[in-house]
């Protein structure tokens, strides 16, 4: 009876993806970023099982299969993370989120964080030069470790304490939101969201608002 060919990608786990699409991280590589180039192996008798360390043939860096994700480094288990990532995409605080993973809160915190800026670093690299016929400009208030009230006008610490505002900049027509500055709620904050949609769209839909007629 033949014995069975395994290939690279038998048994993965569920936070792992196939090698086509992996691709290098190291930032002088050619091939940085280009998924499915065939560049990729998967070095055995390295790693502890779990995770597999990748080599590129391109550049020859060895690399886990994390680095680059929000799962590299971290101290927090990787299923402990999905389940913090869909608490928290649901709305849920971070106390309650902690209670409902059993994930402590500074745990938590730590993970909202990885995500937030894994989830930035894409949106910045992937939303870029856009359509959008209508823009449409929104605010959402919350507040830094005290109300505005409570804070001291004197007190450098208190500089980004209190109120804060998210500023989202909103593609009318697939709704989708393509800009988002938090800040005070000042004309700085809002020039620097109109800046941004207007690189990220061309000014398209800002040109037509501002030439629009009576």
């Amino acid at each position: 009876m033949a014995a069975t060919k395994t290939t690279p990608d038998d048994g993965l786990g569920p936070l792992q993806r196939p090698l086509r699409e992996l691709c290098c991280v190291d930032p002088k590589c050619p091939d940085k970023g280009l998924c499915g180039h065939g560049n990729l192996s998967v070095r055995t008798g390295k790693g502890n099982g779990t995770w597999r360390i990748l080599r590129c043939a391109t550049c020859g860096t060895e690399f886990s299969e994390r680095r680059g994700t929000a799962l590299f480094g971290a101290r927090v288990p990787g299923d402990k993370i999905v389940a913090v990532a869909a608490h928290l995409k649901e709305g849920c605080g971070i106390r309650k989120t902690a209670r409902l993973t059993g994930v402590s809160k500074d745990g938590v915190t730590s993970v909202a964080i990885r995500l937030g800026l894994q989830a930035y670093a894409l949106h910045n690299s992937r939303v870029r030069d856009l359509e959008a016929s209508e823009a449409q400009f929104d605010e959402k208030w919350a507040f830094v470790q005290k109300k505005q009230k409570n804070c001291d006008p004197l007190d450098p610490n208190d500089v980004d304490n209190g109120d804060q505002w998210d500023h989202p900049a909103i593609d009318v027509e697939s709704r989708m939101v393509v800009s988002l500055v938090v800040g005070k709620r000042s004309s700085d904050t809002l020039e620097e969201v109109v800046a941004d949609f207007a690189g990220r769209t061309g000014g398209s839909a800002l040109h037509r608002a501002g030439s629009a007629g009576p």
